[in-house]
């Protein structure tokens, strides 16, 4: 009977982290996509934020759902590229930042609309600002309606 339940318990875990996205903590695999801008430090994002709002995805190719979240991201890109910066930033290959931002799963987005005294103000899935990146967070695959939410405020905050 409890044998049972623990198997169980292991397929509940499996199906749950594959419809939310991947533990970040498997080897390296491949390369970030083209469209996005790869960033190496939170001064490249900061640089960006100077021109614009930013959302950045961290991902890795590795990670089905974020391979999926990949045409979404470029249709915003399409959209909204001209006043939105897009940046990747790959949780295999830039480990250290994906730990500044305090990355557990994949693939996670936020949308930082600019930086003050106070540091970055993210805005939320709801539209809503905020220092706290945990309450921006988008984990897992996200569509396109969810993610224009926090770009469109991020752009009419600028």
């Amino acid at each position: 009977m409890i044998k049972q339940y623990g198997v169980l318990l292991i397929v509940f875990l499996t199906v749950l982290i594959s419809l939310c996205g991947c533990v970040d903590q498997e080897p390296v695999t491949s390369a970030a996509s083209s469209e996005l801008i790869t960033v190496n430090s939170t001064q490249d994002i900061d640089l960006l934020l100077q021109q614009s709002p930013v959302l950045i995805k961290i991902g890795a190719q590795r990670c089905p759902s974020c391979r999926k979240q990949e045409p979404i991201i470029t249709e915003l890109i399409a959209l909204y590229g001209n006043q939105v910066k897009f940046i990747y930033i790959d949780s295999d290959k830039q480990s250290q930042l994906a730990t500044q931002f305090n990355v557990h799963y994949i693939p996670d987005m936020t949308v930082i609309a600019k930086k003050d005294s106070k540091g970055y103000n993210y805005v939320s899935r709801y539209g809503i600002q905020t220092y706290n990146r945990q309450e921006a967070m988008m984990i897992g695959l996200t569509p396109k309606e969810v993610l224009e939410v926090p770009i469109k405020q991020a752009i009419k905050l600028r």
